[in-house]
Order: structure tokens, then sequence, then C-alpha cells
């Protein structure tokens, strides 16, 4: 696992910001590492952001503009920042969906609501800050 990234079901993911110039060595670094890119540039796919959400009137609106304007190809992802937010992006179709500064007990409750309502399989969850090694011992998640 790279210092930048997470672990989950022992797949690391690289998910640094990286200055342009050195992009191309830290891509590689990953990869090599038997990590995954997340992705190689902004263009990869899309991320609807919490202030996407605020600005554009509900995510609800904001899933409905982004794959009327994106190519059949891009995945939308989606940042949460509770359950709900979680169960909602799930239920409009989110590909991916971001728990954005979530405690790894936060992320379960996402995990097991999910579950619960039979959406856990259709949605990839991506934790972002407060996951570190020390705090993920003795919990279990599953990326997919």
């Amino acid at each position: 696992m790279c210092s930048s990234g997470w672990v989950c079901n022992g797949l690391g993911v690289g998910l640094g910001k990286v200055v342009s110039f050195a992009k191309l060595h830290h891509s590689s670094t990953v990869y090599f590492s038997g990590d995954d890119l997340h992705r190689f540039s902004l263009s990869d796919a899309i991320l609807i952001k919490d202030n996407h959400v605020r600005a554009i009137g509900g995510l609800d609106r904001a899933l409905k503009l982004a794959r009327e304007r994106a190519p059949f190809i891009a995945k939308i992802e989606v940042e949460v920042g509770n359950v709900e937010e979680a169960v909602r992006a799930a239920e409009l179709g989110a590909y991916i969906i971001m728990l954005d500064n979530m405690s790894p007990g936060d992320i379960a409750k996402v995990h097991e609501e999910l579950a619960r309502r039979g959406l856990r399989d259709k949605v990839i969850l991506e934790a972002s800050m407060r996951i570190t090694w020390l705090s993920t011992r003795g919990t279990s998640t599953s990326c997919r």
C-alpha cells in the first residue's frame, strides 16, 4: 500500500494528489507495487462533491445532469458525509460512493444499511481521510 492510499481486502489504492511531472512515476510505483491506480487524471470519471450538490440544488438533480452530459462510459462518483446521503446516492445509481471524512464505525453503518436495503452489491465504496492502518484494526469491509 502506498502511504497516500487505503487498503480494502488487501487491495491498496493510491489516492494522493500528485503534481503532474511526478504523476507518471507515482502511478508506476502504485501499479507495480500491486495496488490499484484509482484514476490517472480528473477526466477519467465524474466526481460529484458535496459543494456541487449544494450548488446545483440537490443530489437527484446533480446525478441527472451528470448522466445527461457524460459520455456513456464515464463512471459517476458521489461524495457523501453520512449514511442517509450514501443510501440516496446508491438509490440514484451512483457507481462509486466516496465516504468522506467518516470514521470506520460510520463506514460500517453505511455498509450495513446498504446491505439491509439490497443496495450494497450495486456500488463501490471508497473511504477518504481518517483511514489509517491503525484505525482499521479489527474491522473488515468489502470494497465491492
